[in-house]
């Protein structure tokens, strides 16, 4: 019975994420911004620091991965692949600081955001 209740709780998740997506700020954020489909929780003077456009596209695009892979699963990959990335750059540098690093800058959902940071066009219907 308990997978037939994750099964609807993935299922709602995804429809949820199909809604237009809210920008929501939070002062005491560690980040600049989270997507968690259909929300983006954004710190609101880092952002202005940024460049909102990029920044905009960027967490458009997490959203747009949200919606095609559903946000449970995407999380689950987001977080494999990062501990596997994790794990491979703590072995070959040895340092806790640059493994952290390395393994979010190098993560396929991350690559793909910034690939599309710049793109101003079809993003912005989300």
């Amino acid at each position: 019975m308990l997978w037939i209740f994750i099964v609807y709780f993935v299922l709602l998740w995804w429809a949820i994420a199909l809604f237009p997506s809210k920008w929501v700020p939070v002062k005491h954020l560690p980040a600049v911004a989270i997507t968690i489909a259909p929300f983006v929780f954004y710190h609101p003077i880092k952002y202005k620091i940024y460049n909102e456009k990029r920044l905009h596209n960027h967490e458009m695009r997490h959203i747009w991965q949200q919606r095609v892979l559903s946000p449970a699963f995407m999380l689950a990959l987001y977080i494999l692949s990062s501990v596997i990335l994790f794990i491979f750059y703590l072995i070959k540098f040895r340092s806790l600081y640059y493994a952290y690093e390395k393994s979010y800058w190098y993560n396929p959902f991350e690559v793909d955001a910034r690939n599309h940071e710049t793109i101003a066009g079809h993003l912005n219907q989300f």
